[in-house]
């Protein structure tokens, strides 16, 4: 396609979505670059006063030159890009413009009284003030057991809930989606490149395609990109964002401070037609964190020492919990993910830290402005009224694992250090970036230490997703888990579902850094 051909294209679809028409004056780059014409008519753009327009160009300039490995199309001025390519940015130009409709249409207002406590206000959790927030009243004040209609920040699902909300979608008759923007899709559960042309992914694959197409969607980057959760928190929630997805761990993104919740597929498909939900205001515990943990301790140790000393569906039960208290700053953001994450094991409808410093400086990190400069850092107020305030000490939490098949059934390693393995698997959703950089870090001292794998059993790490395998391969950590034997898979859900090509076998017994140890849950029998 010659670069007369793209610039049509583009100020066709300014005309077409935006009503924006060019004066006849402007002369685009003659160059034959596709990318050079975009960046000149963003430049063009912001001359004529068009700057959301502009930018939105800019930012698509930036995804196609971006590595795959980070989302991008790598794409290269310097280099000829085929017309499949060119497809591919106009898409891009065409679903990132139609943002901006999307942004217009679900504009709101904000409650003022939540960013200050007028005399006579109630106290309010952040939970409540997070329902208070994005109260489509817009009351500025919501109480436990309230029902409220709720504004949605942001949709998620897998691949494999999606086929069940498309199902629902249909049958409403195709209404549309509140925010292209706003959605939130990964192929983890069931994709795998391996059995990628059997029957079942390849129909789950093509229906989330036909959405990426349908939608003008801009947040798919296809299948094993990344688990569902790992980069929407890396890269995309922000603090007092109210998010539903069609997964019981959504509630992994309450790490930043958000409130986020897995509901059924029903449920979620209304919500992203109508961009709202309704909600009755929950009861919510208080889970307060004191003392420093010792080294080595992170947030999956934590969530299973407070699992052992409240255990499940218990003081968590159908509440939301907020984890509070001056042990937060010894926990970094991946610590707060795995806790965050496993709250739904806790039997809580979410978990929701605190934002604080740790936070400002995480979500203050990320490249792209719109994924940071809408973030409320809310507090509970000091006299917040809660249903149970219960008090975790960090410095007692020790290594741990929990046995089959309860998660709350919580020992010291030490009791299980002589259990025979069948293999050991480092992955799923609760499993961050450093977590997968400590265990390469363990690996690699022991290997120094003249440690050998043993021959048998399997060993599988799966990083949550492609930036992370970047990094893993860009600091030699990839080497140090292939020298110790293990495979490094494609970013998946693998053996946490048993549902795709990584099966555990009938019987055997794994180590397993993954959420959930219920029967048949790594596979038939395990």
């Amino acid at each position: 396609m010659a670069s007369e051909s793209v610039a049509t294209e583009l100020t066709k679809l300014l005309f077409k979505s935006r009503s924006l028409q060019l004066d006849p004056d402007v002369n685009l780059s003659d160059s034959v670059h596709p990318l050079v014409t975009v960046q000149d008519l963003a430049t063009k753009l912001h001359e004529l006063g068009h700057k959301r327009e502009g930018d939105v160009l800019r930012h698509v300039l930036t995804i196609a030159q971006e590595s795959p490995n980070h989302g991008g199309l790598g794409l290269n001025i310097d280099s000829e890009i085929s017309d499949k390519d060119i497809s591919e940015v106009l898409f891009l130009v065409s679903a990132w413009i139609e943002s901006l409709n999307s942004a217009d249409r679900a504009h709101k207002e904000t409650p003022k009284t939540i960013d200050f406590r007028p005399s006579g206000r109630p106290p309010m959790t952040l939970t409540e003030k997070i329902f208070a927030l994005h109260d489509v009243e817009g009351h500025g004040f919501v109480r436990t057991g309230t029902t409220i209609r709720v504004a949605i920040d942001w949709i998620m699902a897998s691949e494999a809930s999606w086929s069940s909300m498309e199902t629902i979608y249909d049958r409403i008759g195709q209404p549309g989606i509140f925010r292209n923007d706003r959605f939130w899709l990964a192929g983890d559960h069931v994709v795998d490149p391996r059995v990628n042309d059997q029957p079942i992914p390849s129909r789950l694959i093509q229906a989330s395609n036909r959405a990426k197409k349908v939608f003008k969607m801009t947040e798919f980057q296809g299948m094993n990109y990344t688990i569902m959760h790992t980069e929407f928190f890396r890269e995309r929630a922000q603090p007092g964002a109210f998010i539903i997805g069609s997964d019981s761990h959504t509630c992994s993104a309450g790490a930043n401070g958000c409130l986020s919740t897995g509901l059924g597929a029903a449920d979620v498909t209304m919500g992203l037609v109508t961009g709202e939900t309704w909600f009755k205001v929950p009861e919510v515990v208080n889970i307060r964190f004191v003392g420093q943990p010792g080294r080595g301790i992170g947030g999956k140790d934590v969530i299973l020492y407070t699992l052992q000393q409240l255990k499940r569906n218990t003081v968590a039960a159908d509440r939301v919990v907020e984890y509070t208290g001056p042990g937060l700053s010894y926990l970094s953001p991946d610590a707060r993910f795995a806790i965050a994450n496993m709250t739904t094991e806790f039997g809580g409808i979410t978990g929701i830290f605190v934002p604080d410093h740790v936070t400002k400086s995480f979500i203050d990190s990320r490249k792209s402005p719109q994924h940071k400069n809408s973030s409320y850092y809310f507090r509970p107020d000091d006299d917040a009224v809660y249903a149970e305030t219960h008090v975790i000490d960090l410095s007692k939490c020790e290594p741990s694992v929990a046995k089959y098949p309860n998660p709350d059934d919580v020992v010291p390693i030490s009791e299980v250090q002589d259990l025979a393995l069948d293999g050991c698997f480092i992955g799923a959703c609760t499993t961050a970036e450093e977590d997968i950089i400590l265990g390469a870090l363990v690996l690699e001292q022991g290997l120094k230490n003249g440690l050998r794998p043993c021959p048998k059993g399997k060993r599988k790490v799966v990083p949550g997703s492609l930036p992370i395998v970047d990094m893993l391969r860009r600091t030699g950590l990839a080497d140090v888990y292939e020298q110790a034997g293990f495979e490094i898979g494609v970013p998946s859900c693998s053996y946490c579902v048993g549902m795709s090509a990584d099966r555990a076998g009938e019987g055997e017994v794994w180590l397993s850094s993954q959420n959930r140890n219920y029967p048949n849950r790594m596979g038939k029998g395990n």
